[in-house]
C-alpha cells in the first residue's frame, strides 16, 4: 500500500510540476497562443495534453493494479451516461460562475484546475465507453491504452480541424 501511495503521490506531484512549468512559460512569453505559427502553438498544446492524458491513466493503472474489481462493477454499464451528465453540469455552474467574475484572470494557476479536472472526467468518459465497446477479458492496461490513443485523437481533431482554436 505505501508503495501505490507513493506513486500515486509522485504522479500527482508531476501533475504539479508540469503546471508550474506552463506557467512559467505562460508568463515568459505573456502567453502560450503568442506563439505566431498556429502549427506550432497547436503542436505544444497537443503535447501538453496527451502528457496530461498520459499522467491520468497511470493514476488509473495503478488504482487498478491494487483494486481488481476496478470497472467491473455494473454501474460502468451506465458510466458514460453518469459521466457525460456530471460534464454537462460542471460546465453549466463553470460558465455561471465565471462568466460574470474575474477571479480566473486575477488567479491563472485556477484555470489549470479547471483544465485537469475537465480532462479527467473526458478522460474517464472514454474509459467508460472504451469499458462498454470492448471484451471484458481485456485487460486494464490495454483499456487505458487505448482510451489514452482516444483521448488523443480527439484532441488532434479539436485543435487542428476547429478554425481559429
Amino acid at each position: 500500500m505505501k508503495k501505490y501511495l507513493l506513486k500515486q503521490l509522485v504522479i500527482i506531484v508531476i501533475l504539479f510540476v508540469l503546471s508550474f512549468m506552463i506557467h512559467i512559460y505562460m508568463k515568459k512569453t505573456n502567453s502560450l497562443l503568442s506563439v505566431e505559427n498556429i502549427v506550432s502553438k497547436q503542436t505544444i498544446i497537443l503535447i501538453i495534453l496527451s502528457v496530461i492524458l498520459l499522467i491520468y491513466n497511470l493514476l488509473l493503472y495503478n488504482f487498478a493494479n491494487i483494486n481488481s474489481n476496478f470497472m467491473k462493477h455494473r454501474i460502468w454499464r451506465k458510466m458514460h451516461i453518469l459521466i457525460l451528465v456530471w460534464l454537462i453540469i460542471s460546465f453549466l455552474i463553470f460558465v455561471i460562475l465565471f462568466s460574470t467574475t474575474s477571479f480566473i484572470q486575477n488567479h491563472l494557476w485556477t484555470i489549470y484546475i479547471i483544465i485537469y479536472y475537465f480532462l479527467f472526467f473526458i478522460n474517464l468518459l472514454v474509459l467508460s465507453i472504451v469499458n462498454n465497446l470492448i471484451s471484458k477479458n481485456i485487460v486494464i492496461k490495454k483499456k487505458l491504452t487505448l482510451t489514452w490513443i482516444i483521448s488523443t485523437l480527439i484532441i488532434i481533431l479539436i485543435l487542428f480541424f476547429v478554425p481559429n482554436f
